[in-house]
């Protein structure tokens, strides 16, 4: 079995992961702004 076939799913997993993280993070970062803006005013 060639090792190309193994690793194009880790690619892909990691890739969906991270994808994952950053949404998240980018929801964490909408989520203080708005506190921030909600505290400031």
């Amino acid at each position: 079995m060639p090792q190309s076939s193994n690793y194009l799913p880790c690619a892909v997993i990691k890739a969906d992961y991270l994808r994952q993280i950053l949404t998240v993070w980018v929801k964490f970062q909408n989520l203080t702004n708005s506190a921030a803006i909600f505290f400031a005013t």
